[in-house]
């Protein structure tokens, strides 16, 4: 039942989202994000050219906070979502990591302090989504902790890995240390990967100098063709879990 609830609200998500890297031209998934977050505990708090920002009521910038950032723009021609017995099957970089999220924030199983961003412009590379983000955040830069940037990747499908962790920037050591700790009961589930391919950690670090990393679903096939991935239903509450052990780890210091 519960995999039932989760494949509904990914077919809802993976729906068309895209954009001329200055605006959004096709808004179908924004409209169905906006709708489905009315009944969290989640606001909109920015609403720009290719960003959208949420956070829960009370959070307060002037704390130490966590940013989570989950590109909604996408490529494709034609999208779809399948279930088969003990995988889906769809077009979901990155609606897939949209639900994941969308989920956790309409259970309320994130931590007070964080700030969530469904961005735009991050397939054409040039990031415009995130750096309306870093603006919006601009006063409170230092106490963002962590810029945890959620997709999809082909790295770990192989191994059966649930989760990975990549392009890791600007974390300090002792944080570092302390994550592998928090994860070390899951370490056969997911793989490091430290210079993995483009995302907005490379906007997030290099251009700001905020901490980042990518938490990744692997799937297995072509990221960016109609003919869509697949990704395993057990990976599903690991990459969940994993995102909850993140946030929490760089928000208990």
């Amino acid at each position: 039942m519960e995999q039932d609830h989760f494949f509904h609200l990914l077919q809802e998500l993976t729906v068309d989202c895209k954009d001329d890297q200055t605006a959004f031209v096709v808004q179908d998934r924004i409209l169905i994000l906006k709708k489905l977050l009315e009944s969290s505990v989640y606001r909109l708090v920015y609403s720009g050219e290719l960003a959208y920002v949420y956070m829960r009521s009370g959070t307060d910038l002037t704390k130490p906070y966590v940013l989570i950032s989950s590109h909604i723009d996408c490529v494709y021609t034609d999208l779809c979502a399948t279930s088969m017995p003990t995988t889906y099957h769809g077009t979901f970089d990155n609606s897939l990591t949209n639900a994941c999220l969308i989920d956790l924030m309409l259970r309320d199983a994130l931590p007070d302090g964080v700030v969530v961003a469904f961005t735009g412009a991050e397939e054409q590379g040039n990031y415009d989504g995130a750096s309306e983000v870093v603006q919006f955040v601009q006063a409170n830069n230092d106490l963002c902790r962590l810029a945890l940037v959620l997709d999809v990747t082909n790295e770990g499908y192989a191994s059966y890995a649930s989760f990975t962790l990549e392009n890791d920037q600007g974390i300090d050591l002792f944080s570092a240390h302390r994550l592998v700790e928090r994860l070390k009961h899951v370490r056969d589930r997911f793989v490091l990967v430290h210079d993995g391919l483009p995302d907005e950690t490379w906007f997030y670090y290099p251009q700001f100098n905020l901490p980042t990393l990518s938490l990744c679903i692997p799937v297995d096939g072509d990221m960016h063709e109609d003919s869509g991935v697949t990704v395993r239903k057990s990976s599903i509450r690991d990459y969940q879990a994993a995102l909850q052990t993140v946030v929490d780890c760089f928000l208990a210091y």
